[in-house]
């Protein structure tokens, strides 16, 4: 038996096999410790796989990856996540792309931006990788939302809208595609992937009855005309009534005198 041993903690030890041509080698390995400790920090050091910034609050994720992307080829990454509102993205490129990736993700409303107007569903952050936006010939994303959030927010199902955000939040083009007994179902086109936020907006506020008359009022002056209370509009009708009434009993006199005058002749 032959044991060696090297300067890097390498030991090989050679047996031979008694009446035959054979031997065992056996090869222990013990790594350095600056190894060791290279490796831990290695693993330590990851963070999340995406654009979102290491301050914001990733609620869930869902990433699919393509080798290759044909042009004029349309790819689906369908989700099955509860905690994303998106329940498809699909995607059509321009020219022949490899190693496509795309990260779905629900965070909290990102921390370097300000809230676009109206009620927020949910903040989402769509990340392409080795695929810019100048590559996409389109894309679309399809998402849910159920009907218990329309009724406890009081939300209008055909206000809903999703906005991308780039420099600042716009507004994509959005439409409502069908409905289950659960959810109502979307899609909006974009052009790229970025920030994304699904809202939607409350009623207007119904107009009161002393509102609907000042807005009348208002209107009649911009008109030109003048504006009559309502008590001298009523003042003015009485009046007309008894003017009205005086000149029917002044016929009925007049006829009854001259009547009376034809039977004493």
């Amino acid at each position: 038996m032959t044991t060696i041993d090297d300067a890097d903690n390498q030991n090989i030890t050679i047996s031979t096999i008694p009446s035959t041509h054979l031997a065992n080698v056996t090869l222990h390995y013990s790594a350095a410790s600056s190894s060791s400790s290279s490796s831990s920090s290695s693993s330590s050091s990851g963070g999340v796989v995406g654009s979102t910034p290491a301050g914001d609050t990733v609620k869930a994720s869902v990433t699919k990856a393509w080798a290759t992307v044909k042009k004029d080829e349309e790819v689906k990454m369908d989700i099955a996540n509860s905690a994303i509102a998106v329940d498809s993205v699909k995607i059509t490129v321009n020219s022949d792309r490899n190693n496509v990736e795309l990260d779905v993700k629900s965070i909290n409303k990102p921390s370097s931006v300000s809230a676009p107007a109206g009620e927020i569903f949910q903040y989402l952050d769509i990340d392409a990788k080795n695929l810019p936006d100048s590559g996409i010939s389109s894309a679309a994303i399809e998402f849910k939302i159920p009907f218990s959030w329309f009724n406890t927010n009081n939300i209008q199902r055909d206000t809903v809208k999703l906005m991308r955000y780039t420099t600042e939040w716009t507004e994509l083009e959005t439409k409502e595609t069908r409905a289950d007994s659960t959810y109502a179902y979307f899609e909006a086109k974009t052009p790229g992937f970025s920030y994304f936020a699904i809202k939607g907006e409350k009623p207007s506020a119904p107009v009161s009855q002393d509102q609907g008359e000042k807005a009348e009022e208002k209107t009649d002056e911009a008109k030109g005309g003048e504006v009559v209370p309502e008590e001298a509009v009523e003042k003015s009708s009485l009046l007309k009534w008894i003017f009205l009434g005086i000149v029917i009993l002044a016929v009925a006199g007049f006829l009854v005198y001259s009547m009376s005058k034809g039977k004493k002749q």
